[in-house]
């Protein structure tokens, strides 16, 4: 079995540091020397979240926020194709703490 995968991901803050967003991205191709697999999996996400304040003198920080997400598996061996894709409203708190 061959297994190869490329990944990517960016992210960032903008706007005095209010907004975080993410893009990313997997391709993943699997084969094998006698053709009974032949696979291409492709994944590509984003978010885009905008952060509320800050509570309990800066240690929590909650944020509201959007991701989006599109998954395809093109199955050449069998000839089939599915994709998924995905939509959501987050919510994210993060806390700042150090050990």
């Amino acid at each position: 079995t061959d297994a190869y995968t490329i990944s990517m991901e960016i992210q960032g803050r903008l706007s005095n540091d209010k907004f975080r967003y993410g893009l990313g991205g997997t391709l993943d191709f699997t084969s094998t020397s006698d053709d009974t697999v032949d696979q291409r999996t492709t994944v590509y996400h984003f978010n885009l979240e905008y952060e509320l304040g800050r509570f309990f003198k800066g240690r929590i920080v909650p944020a509201i926020g959007l991701r989006g997400e599109s998954n395809e598996v093109d199955d050449r061996f069998n000839d089939a194709i599915t994709r998924d894709y995905a939509f959501m409203v987050t919510l994210t708190i993060n806390s700042l703490t150090s050990f």
